[in-house]
C-alpha cells in the first residue's frame, strides 16, 4: 500500500494482475479511490484507481 499512500486528488495508479483483485476494490474505496477492471487477456487484468476528492 505504500505505492497509493502519496497519491493526490486526480492522481492515478495503474495495476496489472493475473487476477481479477476483488478483494482490493474495497480496500482502495475505502482509502478514497474509485476503479475500473478491465480484463485483456486470460490471466492479464488492468485496473485503474482514481483517487477522489472529499466529497465525491
Amino acid at each position: 500500500m505504500d505505492a497509493v499512500q502519496g497519491l493526490e486528488t486526480g492522481d492515478t495508479f495503474i495495476l496489472h494482475a493475473t487476477f481479477k483483485p476483488v478483494p482490493l476494490f474495497a480496500v482502495m474505496k475505502a482509502k478514497g479511490f474509485t476503479y475500473e477492471s478491465e480484463q485483456l487477456d486470460k490471466k492479464h487484468w488492468k485496473v485503474t484507481f482514481v483517487k477522489r476528492g472529499l466529497g465525491q
